[in-house]
Formats: structure tokens, C-alpha cells, sequence
């Protein structure tokens, strides 16, 4: 049984026959039959060295049993090697919530030691801020994607056309910048987090025939200690097969997976690392540290879902392979929606290239723990010089005695002198050095993490341009790893997204979001007016952080130049009040793009009307449909009769007659062999024929504008 492929999705059905899952064709040749017993024997050696020796792969009619084992071996076969990665995970985890006086045996639960008497543990936690302000600089950036086509075909120029619609379409509908942010907040501490797409038919423009969604993408973040890959995985290398782990409330599998699952649970997995005790007092805090496995919402009654992807691979597996499993029970399995792994991966930018990277704030812990220890002995030499301290021999104090609210008496008993009894001592600052350690630690910790005076907005009012330039290369150099990380996932998710839009949207859609009146998203989309193959152009400078008033500064200079227009002005101003205002020229390109879209689809085309203005008509049906390639001959040929109807028309307008009183769309169009009505000729000056004097008002402007470029371009 193939089942959909979404894990919101995979709504398993209750009949009995429904059981049996589809024979394997990794053991038989392309064209589906039996390969010699020789090379039969290389391919089941070649599947056990890729996917395990149990892979059901290798039997004719795996069970549900064979499945479920087989994604369980695949997670617990790389066990060994995520410990020390998800130890040093929780480490940051802690440090960056303020958790910093810890310590472990090897790759054993963290803990905080035992704190002797009257002494002081402070924390100055500086990772926690840095990291956060690191965050929000990230998750204000949005990242330009713009699929280039490959040629000027204009098939290709449509297709990259429409591409770019449906991934800016797509950034607001999956909330992409929301994604970005979580999944940097993980990567921080953990070095790499992952997002999944998923088709969600809960998702999506509303079905009227059906009364359905049409269904759409949707987007979630995964933690390191929910994911595991195969053995040949870098940063460079995509992995052979991706193991995915969740636990989830019996309550809500049941709801997506129907009753079947209600008897399944959590499967053994002895792999747990963290805390002692977290497991049975799991709380929404903790799950946000440790990397055991758990339910932050208190659940008990759990329940364990995989998810497996199987890369494609041209000899066994061209479709790759899709596997879902809850509990012990198949939910789906089958080739993977679109032919793609839905799986991206979001490092932080660290120059470790291990598929899970050390983290960039690893760096920052020997300091940090440094600063905590230097501040600390500052506290207790303040709280020991605090307040008066004598010396007394042994047991000459009696009692101390308050008299009279301002009086102290101190009953003293030993013989001789006071001054040979009892000394005041006198209190002593802190030394030096260990000031100048603390200052010197700070100052390695900013230079580390960026966060810094000059990061914060401090600067000296007499800064010269070329030290305010040299501040800003330096700001730009600590954001550069994280911005092209974050760049190099947009393209990631641009490509995977192309290809599910291509899948999924059988059925045109209008792109409803950003307005069916905006005159570039002025038509409906499918599946094939994108492109998965196109060439993915991010460039990692335009995430760089830019203040709003140099961004609006550069958006001017461009208008002004002739660089955009005033289309594109306000597409790019992202402004409500700006975004909503509407031009002629807009209004009649967004009339133009829904007739092609009537032409295309084969329902009634709007009637041409004495409004419309023929030029921008003309230019986008010669844009869309006429000069297009793979145009069907009746979309073309009622395309041209269009554009010949609009000619037709623009020709009586500059003949001047009037619109039909009588509300017809337009004047009777000129037959054929009807000569066209005669034109007004231009004026043109004769000689002893001045031309009409202008207005006043305009012969005024004019002298003043020649009067300003020659007073600009004479020489001084």
C-alpha cells in the first residue's frame, strides 16, 4: 500500500485487505524481471552494505514487523557515534540558559557539583545574550531566492517567471521566516538543525467542486537528537538515508493514524542521554535543554514514530524510498513524494565540515567559564570586606549588645591590655590583576561573539567615515558564516519546494495570499509553469544586516536612476500603505494577465472593453501565450485574434471616434479590406510657420529647467 506521504497526512485505513504491502523491486532487473543468480548475489551484497542486513528491501513480501525492526536498527546503528554530539549539545543548551557551574564523567549526565560552604558561584552569562542578539539580527534578513532561466526560451523565461512567483508565495505560506528562526536557534547551540517538507492536504486554496482543500506545503524543524543518517554524510555530502524520530501523545497519533495505532507505544531504545532523572519529571524547560527523547507536554502515554528516507539510487531505488512507522505498525510506505528527500539542512556556519559540526559557541565556554570564576572570587572578597572583622584571642568575645539603638558594647574577657586582646582589621580591595583578568576576559568574549559596543550602537562622535567603514566590514566578517549557512539552506529549500509545487498543483490555483489583483501574481499557477531543475541564485550579500534607512536610501537611488519601476518600487517597499496602492498601468496588466489565463485554461475570456489600454495588452499577450513555446494552435490563434482586435481598436481611438453611447464594449472593429480611419498628422514646424505659442505655465517650467542645467554644466 502506498499511503500519502506527509506525516500529518498518512491516514491509515481500516480495511483488513489494506495489510499487504507492495513486493519490493530492488532485487529484480529494470524491466521487472528476475536477475541471474550471479548478479542477484552482488545486488543483495550492495543493498546490505547500504541500508543494513535487514533491510526489507532484500525480501519479496516484507510484514509490517520487517519494517518496523529495520527503522529501529537504522536508528540505534548510529547510536554510538551521536553520544558525544548530543553530550556537547546539551552542554551549550545549558551554558546558554545560564546553567554554566556544571561538570561530567566522559559523555555521562551534566551536573551541577556540590557547592562548599560560603562560597560564592556566580554566572555572568554573556553566551545567552550574544546568541539571542545573533538571532534576531538573522531573523530579520529575507533571503532574495531568484530562479534564473536557463535560456531565453520563452518557455523558460515562463517558467522561471512563475517559479519566482510561487517561492515568494510559498515564503508566506509555509511562514519561512518563522522556520528560520527556529531552526537557527537550535543550530546556535547544536551546530545544525533541519527542517522537513511535507504536502498537508489541510493546507491550500479551497476545492468549491469538492468543498476540500486542495492541500499545499507545509514545513517543520527537527533537532539533532531527532535525526540520524548514514555513515557517508558531511557538509558536502547528502546522506544515503535519513532516520527520523518522534514521540507523540497516543492521543494525537490516533487522531492522524486512525485506532490502530492505539495499542502501539514507545519501542526500546536504550540510547538516552541526559540528566538523571529528566525522563520522569519532564518539563517544557527541560525539553528545551536536554536531548533525551521526551514529550515536554507531561504526557505519559506515548508513542514512537519514524520516519525513514531513502536516497534515490539509479541502480536499486530511482524513486527513493518513503517509510512511516508508529510503533510496530506501517502507516506508508512507497518512492518519495516528488522523487526528492524533503529533508534541509541548517548549520550555524562553523568551519567544522562534519555533517553535525561543532558549534561556533563552543568556542566561547573556556572563557565564559573563566569570567564566572574570576567574577565569583570578586564576590567573596566583597562579602568578606563587606562589614568590620577583628582579631581576638580564643574565646575572649562573650556577647555583642546593642544599647540604646545607635551603642554596640563588646564584653571582653581576658586579662591584660585590649590592644593585646582584640585588633580591628582593616579591609583590603580585591588585587589588581584579577581586575584586569576580568577585563581582559570580557574583551576576548565580545571579540568572539561580535556582541560588543560597537555592535550595540556605541560610537564616537568624531569617528572619521573610514573607521565607521572599517566597524562595519568588521560587524559584516562575524555575521558572514551564519549568513551564507542560512543562504545555502534558502537555495536547499527553494529546489525542494519547486519540486512539490511541480507534484502537487495538479489543478491551477490562484495565488490568493498576495492579491489576484497584483498585476505579477495576476494568474493561477500549476504545476508545470514551475521549474525544479532551474538554476537557484542566492546571493548571501543581500542577507547581510543593512539599517532600514540605507536599504530605503539604495531603493531610492535605483527608482530615480531608471534601474525599477514604480511597480517594483512599491513591491519592494514593504510597507501597508504602500503595498495596497494601485496604478492604472497595474489595474490594466492585472486585466491582461487573467484574459491569458481565460485563453489558457479554455473558460470565457473577458470582453474587451474601450478602456482597456492596448499596448500593455498586447505586450503581455505576446509575453505569455504568442512568443511562447509549447502554446497549443487554438490558445495561439485566439491570442492573435486578440492582439489583432486591440490593434484594430488603438487604431479608431487615434482616428479619435468616441465610445458607443450605448455601452457596447467597443466600436465595430474594421473589417477586412476597410481602409483604416485617416490619423491626425503631427504638428510640425514649417519654415514661416511657427508652432501654436504653448500655455504660459509650461513656457515658464521649460525656461526655469534650461536655466538650472546651464547654471549645473557651465564651467565655473
Amino acid at each position: 500500500m502506498t499511503l500519502p506521504m506527509g506525516p500529518e497526512l498518512a491516514d491509515v485505513q481500516e480495511d483488513p485487505e489494506d495489510d499487504a504491502l507492495p513486493i519490493t523491486q530492488a532485487m529484480l532487473s529494470e524491466d521487472g524481471e528476475a536477475l541471474p543468480d550471479d548478479v542477484l548475489g552482488k545486488r543483495r551484497r550492495a543493498v546490505e552494505a547500504l541500508y543494513g542486513p535487514n533491510c526489507p528491501l532484500l525480501l519479496d513480501k516484507p510484514d509490517d514487523g520487517d519494517w518496523a525492526s529495520w527503522a529501529l536498527w537504522l536508528w540505534m546503528s548510529r547510536a554510538d557515534y551521536m553520544t558525544p554530539i548530543l553530550h556537547r549539545a546539551e552542554k551549550l543548551r545549558m551554558f546558554r540558559h545560564g546553567i554554566q557551574w556544571i561538570s561530567a564523567k566522559g559523555n555521562g549526565p551534566w551536573r551541577e557539583p556540590p557547592k562548599p560552604k560560603d562560597v560564592v558561584r556566580r554566572v555572568v552569562n554573556m553566551i545567552g545574550p550574544a546568541l539571542d542578539w545573533r538571532l534576531q539580527v538573522l531573523s530579520e534578513q529575507r533571503p532574495g531566492v531568484r530562479a534564473k532561466p536557463t535560456t531565453m526560451d520563452p518557455d523558460d523565461v515562463r517558467r522561471a517567471t512563475g517559479s519566482n512567483l510561487a517561492l515568494e508565495y510559498q515564503y508566506h505560506q509555509q511562514q519561512y521566516s518563522r522556520v528560520q528562526k527556529e531552526a537557527a536557534y537550535w543550530a546556535q547551540t547544536d551546530g545544525v538543525a533541519f527542517t522537513r517538507l511535507y504536502w498537508d492536504d489541510d493546507r491550500g486554496e479551497l476545492d468549491h467542486d469538492f468543498g476540500e482543500p486542495l492541500g499545499d506545503i507545509g514545513n517543520r524543524v527537527y533537532r539533532i537528537e531527532q535525526v540520524r543518517v548514514s555513515s557517508n554524510a558531511t557538509a558536502l555530502e547528502a546522506p544515503l538515508w535519513w532516520c527520523l524520530r518522534e514521540e507523540l501523545p497516543k492521543a494525537e497519533a490516533v487522531a492522524i493514524y486512525g485506532s490502530r495505532v492505539s495499542d502501539e507505544g514507545v519501542l526500546e531504545t536504550n540510547d538516552y542521554i541526559g540528566l538523571s532523572g529528566v525522563a520522569a519529571k519532564r518539563t517544557a524547560f527541560d525539553a528545551n535543554i536536554f536531548t533525551g527523547l521526551g514529550n515536554p507536554t507531561g504526557e505519559t502515554d506515548v508513542v514512537d514514530r519514524f520516519t525513514v528516507f531513502l536516497k534515490p539510487n539509479p541502480r536499486f531505488l530511482p524513486q527513493g524510498l518513503q517509510l512511516v512507522v508508529v510503533g510496530s505498525l506501517v502507516v506508508s510506505v512507497g518512492p518519495l513524494t516528488a522523487g526528492v528527500v524533503p529533508m534541509v539542512r541548517f548549520a550555524d556556519g562553523s568551519s567544522d565540515p562534519a555533517f553535525f559540526p561543532c558549534p561556533q559557541a563552543d568556542l566561547w565556554v573556556d572563557d565564559q567559564m573563566a569570567l564566572n570564576a574570576v567574577e565569583s572570587k570578586m564576590l567573596e572578597n566583597i562579602r568578606r570586606n563587606s562589614g568590620g572583622r577583628v582579631i581576638a584571642k580564643a574565646q575572649s568575645l562573650v556577647t555583642d549588645t546593642l544599647r540604646g539603638g545607635n551603642d554596640s558594647i563588646i564584653e571582653v574577657r581576658a586579662p591584660g591590655s585590649l590592644s593585646d586582646v582584640i585588633q580591628p582589621l582593616q579591609g583590603f580591595s580585591v588585587g589588581p590583576d584579577v581586575k584586569e583578568t576580568r577585563a581582559a576576559l570580557i574583551k576576548r568574549i565580545e571579540d568572539l561573539t561580535g556582541y560588543n559596543d560597537t555592535a550595540r550602537g556605541g560610537m564616537s562622535a568624531n569617528a572619521s567615515g573610514r573607521a565607521i567603514l572599517a566597524v562595519r566590514e568588521q560587524l559584516e566578517r562575524v555575521f558572514a558564516p551564519s549568513i551564507f549557512a542560512a543562504a545555502e539552506a534558502a537555495k536547499e529549500w527553494a529546489t525542494i519546494t519547486l519540486a512539490l509545487i511541480r507534484w502537487g498543483y495538479d489543478v491551477p490555483r490562484v495565488i490568493a495570499a498576495l492579491g489576484k489583483e497584483r498585476p505579477d501574481l495576476g494568474r493561477e499557477l500549476v504545476g508545470d509553469d514551475v521549474d525544479p531543475a532551474i538554476d537557484i541564485e542566492l546571493e548571501p550579500e543581500t542577507m547581510f544586516p543593512v539599517p532600514r534607512s540605507v536599504r530605503r536610501f539604495e531603493l531610492d537611488n535605483m527608482l530615480q536612476m531608471g534601474v525599477i519601476d514604480i511597480a517594483e518600487y512599491r513591491r519592494r517597499l514593504s510597507y501597508a500603505d504602500t503595498g495596497n496602492m494601485q496604478t492604472p498601468d497595474a489595474v490594466q496588466e492585472a486585466r491582461a494577465m487573467r484574459v491569458c489565463d481565460a485563453i489558457r485554461n479554455g473558460m470565457p475570456v473577458p470582453p474587451m472593453l474601450w478602456q482597456d489600454d492596448e499596448a500593455i495588452h498586447q505586450d503581455v499577450l505576446e509575453r505569455e501565450l504568442i512568443l511562447a513555446s509549447g502554446i497549443p494552435d487554438d490558445q495561439l490563434a485566439f491570442a492573435q485574434q486578440r492582439w489583432d482586435e486591440l490593434a484594430q481598436q488603438q487604431a479608431m481611438k487615434m482616428g479619435g471616434m468616441p465610445a458607443d453611447p450605448t455601452g457596447a464594449s467597443a466600436p465595430p472593429a474594421v473589417g477586412e479590406g476597410m481602409a483604416l480611419p485617416a490619423q491626425t498628422a503631427p504638428t510640425v514646424a514649417m519654415p514661416g510657420s511657427p508652432l501654436p505659442a504653448e500655455p504660459l505655465l509650461q513656457q515658464q517650467t521649460t525656461q526655469s529647467q534650461a536655466a538650472s542645467l546651464f547654471e549645473t554644466s557651465a564651467p565655473q
